[in-house]
């Protein structure tokens, strides 16, 4: 693709931003460099800047116009001044989590080629059609790329259904002041994982012996990738939910929201 640099097929490190730099012209920052600010929420602590691999900008590109919850006429100019991170993954690739405008794409590679999966929003959902935290019209769909370079939707392949609240969790939710189901996903640039938590009312905590206390929230599982698709479990283990990137000379895992005790995450 004109324009979009080739990712060359090497192993990876931890996270790769330098490496990155070299092989696609990025310019990388980690937390040190970034002083609190980023160009991405989902990119909070390190970033490159820089056109997106080819493949990503591929996969973005194949989206359907009427897919998209957003713009859809300045796609490939936003790619070409985009914002990601690059971590190991199940394939040869590494995966990639790529801000381009108003749309984020996270690859999760398999060791299958054939069954890498983008996951993409926002894009327009519709309520009981498989998707991911689908809310007014917009949410996240699962996209495979097909022979035809078209991408189609896999979602109702390789999605779970969101977590359904039971009577205890929502009198839990009415007695503590409770948000809706949100998917917690700033671990995205690091591995294939999300978390479905739920805030309180600072002033109306749970109380610390409740089962699904975690700090200030609580915990409805974790969605994690497979290499063939995505299942909720209720643990992982730290290597599947890392600690965020800390200062030098900061102790591991001593930031928000890790620093605390986590009784879902297997030590």
């Amino acid at each position: 693709m004109a324009g979009f640099p080739r990712l060359l097929e090497t192993t990876p490190r931890p996270w790769i931003p330098f490496k990155v730099e070299r092989e696609l012209g990025a310019v990388c920052v980690d937390r040190d460099h970034t002083h609190g600010s980023s160009p991405a929420s989902i990119l909070l602590d390190a970033y490159c800047r820089g056109p997106a691999p080819e493949h990503m900008a591929r996969a973005l590109l194949a989206i359907p116009s009427e897919a998209l919850a957003e713009r859809t006429d300045t796609r490939v100019t936003d790619l070409r001044s985009a914002s990601y991170l690059a971590t190991p993954g199940l394939g040869r690739r590494p995966d990639f989590t790529i801000a381009a405008g108003d749309m984020v794409i996270r690859s999760f590679e398999s060791p299958d080629p054939q069954k890498t999966v983008y996951l993409v929003w926002p894009v327009k959902c519709d309520a009981g059609k498989a998707s991911m935290e689908c809310r007014a019209g917009r949410g996240r769909k699962a996209y495979r790329l097909g022979a035809d370079g078209g991408a189609h939707d896999v979602s109702a392949d390789v999605l779970p259904s969101d977590p359904q609240l039971s009577a205890e969790d929502r009198a839990r939710q009415h007695r503590h002041g409770g948000s809706d189901l949100f998917l917690f996903d700033d671990k995205l640039p690091y591995a294939p994982t999300m978390r479905w938590l739920m805030e309180f009312d600072p002033d109306q905590p749970l109380a610390a012996d409740d089962p699904r206390r975690v700090e200030a929230y609580a915990h409805f599982g974790f969605v994690r990738w497979t290499g063939e698709r995505f299942e909720r479990v209720e643990r992982v283990t730290r290597a599947q939910w890392p600690c965020r990137q800390v200062r030098s000379h900061a102790p591991e895992c001593s930031d928000y929201p890790d620093a605390g005790e986590d009784p879902f995450v297997v030590k």
